[in-house]
């Protein structure tokens, strides 16, 4: 298993993604840094960067935004 250990400013203290990067909270999968990401990005911008990708994930998980939004984007990723 590989996990990301530098801090990150962008996972508040005591939730449960900053527990996992400080290795508080065991781990039975791969972790990665994403890099060039913005949560921010448009939805045509988001789809186009999991089509772009050489291997498409075999899940994606959408945690975070209104419910109307992850239902679009989960349709627009074809979830």
């Amino acid at each position: 298993m590989k996990a990301w250990t530098s801090p990150c400013p962008s996972q508040a203290k005591g939730t449960p993604g900053r527990r996992i990067i400080e290795k508080q909270t065991p781990v039975k999968a791969g972790i990665h840094t994403l890099t060039g990401y913005s949560a921010h990005a448009d939805q045509n911008m988001l789809v186009n960067w999991v089509k772009s990708m050489p291997t498409p994930p075999k899940k994606i998980t959408l945690v975070h935004g209104e419910p109307k939004a992850r239902k679009a984007l989960s349709r627009a990723l074809g979830l």
